[in-house]
């Protein structure tokens, strides 16, 4: 019975890991996912670390990254290794050097080495069943790793697309105030091309929530000091003086921006709050300084 329970246990873990990395990966990770969890306690930590709180919120991001691979491959440890811990010592030839460590000991010393395929030699499996687990696990070790750089690379163009829509932003406004001409001359031209990036950045961080944990140092590149402002420009705007195709693209861009704010209210707990209060939130938490 105690080796049924333990090995239960084991397959519940897997299974948890196995879920949260397919979530993550393809079905975006819901607001219970573990890496969602893991990436808000890593940023409500941060934010809450005193006087360095503000600097140390731009590496809430690649800190969340490593806490939420290191748990997966935690839990696919502790899972083979409650497989394993009923068969220990028996299940296995294990050297003289190590045989006193303890059967827990083993088996997660066992699961660690599989997982890595480092196999170093001290234990080997000899009841047949566990000749294929361990393998099993070698391969689940390799999907995991290949997951976790996949994961990693597609983060990157994501925040990348990001920080070039608010370098825009930045640029726009620091050119129209050099040459001293209305903003919103500029903003009509760019209708167009901005409600469609907008959307991209909105889909983005839909589909890379641990996108949103990633905050900047630099405010050129924080679209949480460029949003808000290019509502105030929005709101400056003639619809009536504008040509129809402009007031269409105006139309669309306000939508994109609500949108935007809508998912980034689902993930900062903001639901039932209006637009405007949702970015003036983000810039709150996520602008590095106030923009000069």
């Amino acid at each position: 019975m105690l080796a049924v329970s333990s090995t239960l246990v084991g397959v519940v873990l897997i299974g948890l890991a196995a879920r949260d990395v397919f979530d993550t990966l393809f079905d975006h990770g819901g607001r219970g996912s573990l890496s969602r969890l893991v990436a808000a306690a890593t940023w409500r930590t941060l934010h809450r670390s005193g006087p360095w709180g503000r600097g140390a919120v731009a590496f809430a991001g690649p800190v969340a990254v490593v806490f939420v691979v290191a748990v997966w491959a935690t839990l696919v440890v502790v899972g083979f290794a409650f497989v394993y811990l009923p068969h220990v010592p028996d299940g296995f030839a294990v050297l003289p050097e190590v045989a006193g460590d303890g059967a827990l000991l083993l088996a997660l010393y066992f699961s660690a080495v599989s997982l890595t395929t480092l196999g170093y030699g001290e234990m080997t499996p000899t009841a047949d069943g566990l000749q294929l687990v361990a393998p099993l696990e070698a391969l689940v070790g390799l999907g995991l790793l290949t997951a976790s750089v996949a994961w990693f690379l597609s983060i990157y163009p994501v925040l990348a697309r990001r920080r070039a829509l608010a370098y825009d932003l930045e640029l726009m406004a620091r050119a129209e105030r050099d040459a001293s001409i209305d903003e919103t001359e500029g903003l009509v031209d760019a209708l167009d091309d901005l409600h469609a990036r907008v959307i991209e950045v909105e889909r983005d961080l839909a589909a890379f929530p641990i996108t949103f944990f990633f905050a900047e140092l630099d405010s050129r590149y924080s679209l949480a000091v460029g949003l808000p402002a290019l509502v105030v420009w929005l709101g400056r705007l003639d619809d009536a003086a504008l040509a129809p195709r402009d007031r269409l693209h105006a139309a669309m861009l306000r939508e994109a921006i609500d949108d935007f704010a809508a998912t980034v209210g689902s993930f900062a707990g903001y639901e039932g709050r209006d637009a405007d209060e949702v970015l003036r939130l983000y810039a709150e938490r996520h602008a590095p300084r106030a923009r000069r």
